[in-house]
């Protein structure tokens, strides 16, 4: 046995690493686990157990239509079971046949896998998890066994993550895995024919409910063999850590990866979620497959995105209308979003025929009745229309050198496309807070060892005060540093926009953020009379200061609903450690030699 072999067999355990309900050995820079990853993975387990919930009421909801048509008559098919199975027992049946299977393509330790086996046993049935690196599967199975897990409740895989998804077959793995009792290593070589003809191909409709794709770095190589692998109905998680290049560090980085323009502005961390929401949905959209977001947040170092994957031609034609791009200003705060899209109701012709065939008058339009939901809406483009002064100095703007309307002198750069709707569904948020709840008091006894529950339930509070239907935000610290102005405290200036009568919210990650759907100017109105109310020691943009304040009526009053928002609890709780930040990757990946292993 040489080095490579014998490193393999037994590798270097010093200690034990505990988390939730699971321990795994702690080896010696080996293969990668994170603690700062502790809320990304408790929170994966909220949503996912949120989600069954949600797929069973679905199926219940889908069962009970079926069992009678649009005339009150049983339909067939159930007719012999709606005698025998009551309504009160449907939601049982459901519950025990429809259970989860995830897979989880780039495990490193399995700890992942091994907390949704033993956290969520109830909603859970079968768990597949792979990484390219065969010591990090050989870690896997021994962790596994450390925790007393059944064979048949995990499979591990030593595979590359995109081939491992392009299989999407979680029974044909169960069975094949049954028969020979072993792992299964996946080389350059393909499957056995045998096997394919024998097992995959009667099963290939056959997909996982679950997807979680957690890399070191971006997950773009990974989405759309991720969607592909997603069933109907399936839920996919995905985890980005690349944030300097989804913040705009590099930004001919983040086209290639995303597909857009980031900005480095004060709205960089939400729109690095809506460039990958928008690369995810592009990606879909090919397949006339819709994107549900049902939640996204961005949370320290990385961002966490867990959306519902369905087929829906519907859903993919309003990608336009909700895909934007942003005009920001190179020398103040003003941006301007311009959604690519538009849909308005289809109008049809209608003529009065008369007795010989003629028509007595000119034709009139209506709008369509069509039952079709899809054919009601006519999409087209969205008109381009840049808030811009017809003059600046008595001379006239061209095309060439559109120049800001707010300060006179910035010009405007472009982000996106981005994704412009909801970051996440307001019924499945509430599901997730109710789950919180629960977990607090005790109900939910086999998510008592969440140990960021309160930083889980701080962060889904903040968005649930979140205006949904308003891409991007200002930074109001920003704002007044542009002006050399005295700081003003967040709540007089969320208090300004409601006297006017508009809403306003913060980011969920800053609660120094603003979200409002006032206009831009508003914003920098409301801006301006603060500096007339406490003027800058120095300035040098006089000229943004010199536009009349076109906004009345703004006051800084505390307005009551602001009074109220802060009493709704703590949202914005601290880290629980100093440097609580991303890991180096394991030393071995670069000093490791090829192994040859047996292939399938």
């Amino acid at each position: 046995m040489n080095v490579e072999q014998s490193k393999l067999a037994e590798p270097k355990c010093s200690d034990y690493i505990c988390e939730g309900k699971v321990k795994i050995y702690a080896l010696n820079d080996e293969v990668f686990y994170n603690s700062a990853q502790i809320f990304n993975r408790d929170l994966s387990l909220i949503v996912i157990k949120a989600f069954s919930i949600k797929r069973n009421q679905d199926r219940i909801k889908q069962l009970s239509e079926k069992k009678t048509d649009t005339s009150g008559n049983l339909n067939k098919s159930l007719r012999i079971e709606s005698h025998t199975i009551k309504d009160e027992d449907l939601t049982k049946k459901v519950e025990s046949q429809e259970k989860l299977t995830i897979i989880e393509p780039l495990g490193a330790s399995g700890l992942r896998s091994l907390r949704y086996i033993i956290e969520l046993a109830d909603e859970v049935d079968f768990v597949v998890c792979g990484d390219h690196d065969p010591i990090a599967i050989k870690q896997m199975e021994k962790n596994a066994r450390l925790n007393g897990i059944d064979t048949n409740k995990l499979v591990c895989i030593c595979a590359d993550a995109t081939r491992l998804l392009s299989l999407g077959n979680p029974k044909f793995i169960r069975e094949f895995t049954s028969m020979t009792n072993k792992s299964i290593i996946l080389g350059n070589s393909s499957w056995h024919s045998n096997l394919l003809n024998n097992i995959l191909k009667p099963n290939l409709t056959l997909k996982y409910s679950v997807v979680d794709i957690d890399p070191y770095g971006t997950c773009s190589p990974f989405i759309e063999s991720a969607i592909s692998a997603c069933e109907n109905g399936g839920m996919v998680c995905f985890t980005s850590t690349d944030m300097p290049i989804l913040c705009g560090n590099m930004p001919e980085v983040t086209f290639y990866r995303y597909g857009g323009n980031a900005l480095k502005s004060s709205y960089m961390h939400e729109m690095s979620l809506r460039l990958l929401l928008n690369a995810i949905m592009s990606c879909a959209a090919k397949c006339q497959k819709g994107v549900i977001p049902l939640i996204s947040c961005s949370v320290d170092f990385y961002v966490r995105i867990f959306v519902q994957i369905v087929h829906s031609p519907i859903i993919c034609k309003q990608l336009a209308q909700k895909t934007s791009i942003v005009l920001q200003c190179t020398n103040c705060p003003s941006f301007h979003v311009i959604p690519f899209g538009k849909s308005q109701p289809k109008k049809k012709r209608r003529h009065n025929i008369s007795i010989d065939g003629g028509n007595n008058e000119e034709p009139k339009d209506e709008i369509s009745i069509s039952p079709n939901v899809s054919n009601q809406l006519k999409y087209k483009p969205n008109n381009l229309k840049v808030p811009a002064s017809s003059t600046i100095n008595s001379t006239p703007i061209l095309e060439e050198n559109l120049l800001c309307c707010e300060c006179g002198s910035g010009y405007y750069v472009i982000g996106g496309p981005f994704y412009s709707g909801p970051l996440f569904d307001p019924d499945f948020l509430n599901k997730l807070l109710i789950i919180c709840s629960d977990i607090e008091e005790k109900k939910v006894s086999s998510l008592q060892n969440i140990t960021m529950l309160k930083k889980i339930k701080g962060l889904l509070l903040s968005m649930k005060d979140e205006l949904s239907d308003n891409p991007l935000h200002y930074h109001i610290p920003s704002m007044c540093t542009f002006l050399n102005l005295e700081m003003m405290k967040p709540s007089l200036f969320h208090s300004a926009l409601r006297h006017l009568g508009y809403r306003s919210s913060h980011f969920h990650r800053d609660p120094l953020s603003l979200k409002t759907n006032a206009p831009n100017q508003v914003v920098m109105d409301i801006l301006r009379t603060w500096a007339l109310e406490h003027p800058p020691k120095n300035s040098q943009h006089h000229k943004f200061l010199q536009k009349p304040i076109s906004t009345l009526n703004i006051k800084f009053e505390i307005h009551p609903c602001i009074l109220l928002a802060s009493k709704v609890g703590p949202r914005w709780l601290p880290n629980p450690e100093d440097n609580w930040g991303p890991k180096s990757r394991p030393g071995n990946n670069s000093k490791k030699k090829k192994v040859k292993h047996n292939i399938l």
